[in-house]
């Protein structure tokens, strides 16, 4: 019965998803890798279809099984890789990633190259083949290119370490693509005349399609974040594009420029995973990872069953010489691997986080070969570019390893790990688990007894349950356990290191509360981006809760800024750009100081010691202190911009909170659903209108303030007109130099808002100014100044140059002398 191609395609993939689901279910309580399992049941199908059904009518099996043996490598790589490159790239840490990134540059770039030049030599001088040097490097190359799926699967299941997991992932994103670049240009190299690329012209080569493809990345993922920006929490919209930028940013790169795809898509992904956090509507971030989730789930599945299909039914398995091969390739790509590690091991260990010996053993062992690789030799059989015995050699070759990495390295890689001790938490970091569950210990302690009291539970057997959860029967006559008590399992941890990991976590937890603010509408996105660049560097090295110098950059004016003032046409943009400096100064305090009272929260519950808790508390209670002096003094100084700020904030939450209502009348059918989704679009709507204004306010023209100050009005009328055509709107930082003794331009400052020192020479504080107050006037009248002004809180005010005011005629002049030695100012 013949059965047409597209059905065919449906049917196979129907299969292949219940055959995953029954595998991952009766895999739940084994520590067999799932991928691995895949594998074997692709290899299975594929031998049973090859031995059982070789001869005979074709049934729709063989046709499905044949169906896939034919399919192009090329859509193999073009349908799959987008998926789990984009989805693996989008669920890493970008700030861990970031901190690995020189490691992970070294091992996808200097230990591949290396690993595929002794690879390469390997198999040009011992394995019974006869290949060409060009050949023997493109073999190198893509044997060379590992697969993570299977060990990042176990790490997250058996070893709670995100660093080594994010290390063995990061190495795989980045070396496959070293790997499908140098297969690309060794294939180039085939197919013109070798002799006639150097190494330079092949260095170069690779850069380019690097760099190109790091650009393409940037661009598509940058304007792609841009667009989900404008889009309010529409899931379908939002997640359709970073579906389509995955398959674009691919498309574009790898046929399109010519450059690296996978450089491209791991970009474009980092891009989504850090700056698209806060540009993705919160409402719809946990939903697409989710299904990036799925997605990835969908095509591993898809990916292994096939991997195993294909090599069965494509691998000529009757060359006793190529077994022999295949087994001394493996062993000798082991070594290969451990030696090109530990030839950089020195660099690895000083640079990034570093590595120690068990972390470089997992390493090595963690190096699995997957569909990456053998998608690239199947490339090459249908290519027709080599021969078809040297093309098939590869292929088996190829897949003998893929076979033997999964079915060796990856399932006694929990062997492995135990025995490293690695299956466990640092000790330093258990102490702190061992507290969050002392705490839940002491909740429930607290909980079951108000429980016994619910009139409906009173025949429940509360001796047993109480035993189960809390390990022993209730005594009516004993305290409730200390949630203070000194944690006597973990002894061997330094104070140190326990100090470390204590405050590690509550970092930890403080970065968590401002993704809640930024969900709960308490946070804009810059002011959350900002929060968690300023966490992640507190996280750097030695955690550091106090000080947090990089929050303080954000009460100043960029350098650009500064420089700026001395355009008048540039005046606007500064003024604009001060007040949306304030703003968000302001919100990230206020988002600061939130998280630290959250924060406080946590000291007494997960502290190891009595000494910590006291340590910690010092440092968060001088972090709100610093907080509350700043926001009190944006307060004093800017109240119209705060009152915007915290008006908008306040609509924020109210509209929230009506949307919550709506959806709780829904769930309840007191609205049905087409009424409820109306409510829901509406509030959304002014939602995304709220979302889209910053606070604004400004002062009214320079003009009309000067006019306003009585000293400016017992001017003549003639001399008011031309100090208003001079007047220019400055702002200031704290700490800023509106005024310097040494300047002897003569200019004159009104302090609209805010407050500012006079400073002698010497640096000693003489007299704080207040709004209102002129100054100046002395270098006008005696022509030096003999003091400086700055800027004790940020500063409004208007400025009458020195250089412009000495220009006028001599009868204004005179005048304006004389009304300033009756202001008696310093």
């Amino acid at each position: 019965m013949h059965v047409d191609a597209g059905v065919l395609l449906i049917l196979t993939v129907v299969v292949a998803l219940f055959v995953g689901v029954l595998t991952r279910h009766v895999l739940k309580q084994s520590h067999l890798p799932y991928t691995v399992a895949l594998l074997i049941i692709g290899l299975l199908v594929g031998l049973v279809e090859r031995f059982f059904y070789s001869s005979g009518p074709s049934s729709p099996f063989q046709q499905s099984v044949d169906f896939l043996t034919q399919l192009d490598p090329h859509l193999i790589l073009f349908v799959f890789l987008p998926i789990l490159i984009f989805e693996s790239a989008f669920s890493i840490e970008v700030h861990l990633f970031r901190r690995l990134f020189s490691q992970l540059l070294v091992l996808a770039v200097p230990v591949f190259i290396v690993a595929t030049i002794a690879t390469a030599a390997f198999a040009f001088y011992f394995l019974p083949v006869e290949w060409s040097w060009p050949v023997a490097l493109l073999f190198g190359a893509l044997i060379s290119a590992t697969d993570p799926v299977a060990v990042v699967a176990l790490l997250k299941e058996v070893c709670p370490r995100k660093r080594l997991e994010t290390l063995i992932e990061g190495e795989a994103l980045l070396n496959d693509g070293t790997a499908i670049v140098l297969f690309s240009l060794f294939v180039t190299l085939l197919a013109a005349d070798a002799g006639s690329s150097s190494l330079l012209s092949v260095s170069g080569s690779f850069i380019w399609v690097v760099c190109l493809g790091f650009v393409s990345g940037l661009a598509i993922g940058g304007l792609a974040l841009m667009w989900i920006g404008r889009v309010f929490n529409d899931p379908l919209l939002e997640i359709c594009i970073s579906i389509g930028t995955a398959y674009l940013v691919y498309f574009v790169a790898e046929y399109v420029l010519h450059a690296s795809g996978i450089v491209a898509l791991v970009t474009a992904a980092l891009l989504f995973a850090g700056i698209g956090r806060t540009q993705i509507s919160s409402e719809v971030a946990e939903f697409m990872h989710k299904f990036w989730e799925l997605m990835a789930y969908v095509a591993n599945t898809l990916i292994f069953l096939l991997v195993g299909v294909l090599i069965s039914k494509r691998i000529d398995l009757g060359s006793p010489q190529l077994w022999f091969a295949l087994f001394a390739l493996y062993i000798a790509l082991l070594i290969i691997r451990a030696a090109s590690i530990g030839l950089f091991l020195p660099v690895l260990k000083r640079i990034g986080i570093g590595i120690n010996r068990d972390k470089t053993l997992v390493l090595i062992w963690g190096g699995l070969r997957g569909a990456v690789a053998l998608a690239l030799a199947l490339s090459l059989v249908q290519s027709k570019l080599l021969e078809p015995h040297i093309a098939d050699q590869i292929l088996f070759l190829c897949a003998g390893v893929v076979v033997l990495t999964l079915l060796i390295n990856a399932t006694s890689m929990v062997w492995l790990l135990r025995k490293l001790g690695l299956d466990k938490l640092p000790l330093a970091k258990q102490v702190t688990l061992n507290k969050a569950r002392q705490q839940q210990q002491f909740e429930l302690n607290t909980f079951i007894p108000q429980l016994q009291q619910e009139e409906f539970l009173t025949n429940a057997d509360w001796a047993n349950i109480y035993k189960d959860y809390c390990g022993e029967a209730p005594d009516e006559n004993a305290e409730i356990p200390s949630l203070h008590t000194e944690d006597k399992q973990v002894v061997s941890a330094s104070e140190d290191e326990i100090l470390i990991a204590y405050e590690r976590r509550l970092l930890e937890a403080e970065r968590k509360n401002y993704w809640i603010q930024y969900h709960e509408g308490l946070l804009d996105r810059e002011s959350t981006q900002h929060l968690i660049e300023s966490i992640e560097l507190a996280l750097d090295g030695r955690p550091k809760l106090h000080p947090r110098e990089k929050l303080d950059e954000y009460w100043q004016l960029p350098l650009f800024s500064r420089l700026s003032r001395k355009f008048k046409l540039l005046d606007k943009f500064v003024l604009a750009l001060y007040y949306r400096r304030m703003s968000l100064g302001y919100e990230i305090t206020c988002g600061f100081l939130r998280a630290q009272l959250e924060v406080q929260n946590y000291v007494d519950k997960l502290a190891p010691n009595a000494a910590a808790v006291k340590l910690v508390n010092e440092k968060i209670q001088r972090n709100i202190n610093d907080a509350h002096k700043r926001t009190a003094l944006l307060r004093d100084t800017f109240p119209e911009l705060i009152g915007e700020l915290e008006s908008s904030s306040a609509r924020c939450l109210v509209l929230r909170r009506k949307r919550a209502i709506v959806q709780r009348q829904l769930d309840h059918a007191v609205l049905d659903k087409a009424e409820a989704q109306k409510m829901i679009d509406d509030i959304e709507a002014e939602l995304a209108k709220n979302r889209s204004k910053h606070a604004h306010f400004s002062l009214a023209p320079a003009s009309e303030l000067l006019r306003q100050q009585a000293f400016f009005q017992e001017l003549s009328n003639e001399l008011q007109n031309k100090l208003t055509r001079l007047a220019k709107h400055r702002v200031f930082s704290a700490g800023d130099s509106i005024l310097h003794f040494a300047d002897h331009s003569g200019s004159l400052v009104l302090i609209l808002r805010g407050n500012a020192e006079i400073l002698t020479p010497r640096g000693e504080k003489q007299q704080l100014l207040k709004p209102g107050s002129w100054i100046g006037a002395e270098a006008i009248i005696d022509g030096e100044l003999s003091y400086s002004l700055v800027a004790c809180s940020p500063v409004d005010c208007l400025s009458l140059p020195g250089s412009a005011l000495k220009q006028l005629d001599e009868k204004h002049y005179n005048e304006l002398k004389r009304q300033l030695k009756k202001l008696r100012l310093p």
